[in-house]
């Protein structure tokens, strides 16, 4: 993935509230015509609930997806010396937008909720 193709992640602590205001400010800008930038928001209520959800294992798979791209699941479990289940488990969870397909393979990258099991 080249610079010129990245999407900026851009994590938040400002709850319902802020995606509310961000919804609006998206809202009007279409409104007049202009483009949004490329940009994944994500949102948490407390700093209590993105600790829980961005762990140590979680972050380092989502450091592994940014420099390398697409991979199968078991590929990915040998690079960062994990077991294949909490690979899965954890690509599962919608982490940074990336779900695991049947194929298991992490094929997409997408916008996200906050509310993870």
């Amino acid at each position: 993935m080249t610079a010129k193709n990245k999407t900026k992640i851009v994590i938040k602590n400002d709850g319902f509230e802020g995606f509310i205001r961000r919804g609006r400010e998206h809202a009007k800008a279409l409104d007049k015509g202009e483009t949004l930038p490329s940009e994944i928001t994500i949102s948490f209520e407390t700093p209590t609930e993105m600790m829980r959800v961005f762990t140590v294992k979680r972050t380092e798979l989502l450091e592994k997806l940014t420099q390398d791209g697409q991979q199968p699941i078991s590929q990915l479990a040998t690079k960062l010396k994990r077991k294949r289940t909490a690979v899965t488990r954890d690509s599962g969870m919608n982490l940074h937008g990336a779900w695991a397909q049947p194929t298991g393979k992490i094929t997409k990258i997408r916008g996200l909720h906050s509310r993870w099991p």
